[in-house]
């Protein structure tokens, strides 16, 4: 569910709602009601690793090369 989702990454159930809606989070509706599967949960998490281990090495590099 979002709000597992949410828990799990650290954000709150109406930012996975929003990340499903603007598309970068891939979800099933059952009934009224989002279901995120494990695959896509797996594969979102491991872009949101990524994207923070990019993040916290330039800004490595920046402190490196004195800027």
């Amino acid at each position: 569910t979002p709000a597992e989702v949410g828990s799990r990454l650290g954000m709150s159930r109406t930012t996975v709602l929003r990340r499903i809606a603007d598309g970068d989070l891939k979800a099933t509706k059952v009934g009224s009601h989002h279901r995120i599967p494990l695959a896509e949960f797996e594969r979102y998490n491991h872009e949101l690793m990524r994207q923070m281990a990019e993040a916290t090495a330039a800004d490595i590099e920046a402190e490196l090369s004195g800027g």
